[in-house]
């Protein structure tokens, strides 16, 4: 997905109106096409966030509440808490440790058949 505020308009100018649009306060970037030729990005004068901030909003909360369903209904349920450990978790990915070289060696053996 692009992000909206990251949009320029780009403009391809001569030589001799470079020096207008560069001392423009929109201006972000000149790149030298060659012949004389500029092309010129600024930035938009008005950003339009057309994605209602909800949608993000519920996205990121369900992302977590699968993160901790998985933890609580999964690692939880059939490893040890002495034998793991949570390094990291963000909405995608977690990383843990454990105790063993496999996560199938630090199973409960009273789950290791539901497992």
């Amino acid at each position: 997905m692009t992000r909206v505020e990251k949009f320029r308009n780009v403009k391809y100018v001569e030589k001799e109106n470079v020096c207008k649009e560069f001392n423009d306060s929109l201006f972000t970037q000149l790149t030298h096409l060659g012949n004389e030729f500029y092309e010129v990005q600024k930035a938009k004068r008005v950003v339009n966030f057309d994605l209602p901030v909800q949608i993000s909003f519920f996205v990121f909360n369900y992302a977590q509440l699968q993160m901790l369903k998985s933890y609580y209904d999964c690692i939880d349920k059939f490893v040890s808490r002495k034998d793991y450990c949570y390094a990291a978790m963000d909405t995608d990915p977690a990383y843990l440790g454990n105790s063993a070289s496999r996560l199938h060696d630090v199973v409960r053996p009273e789950k290791l058949q539901e497992f």
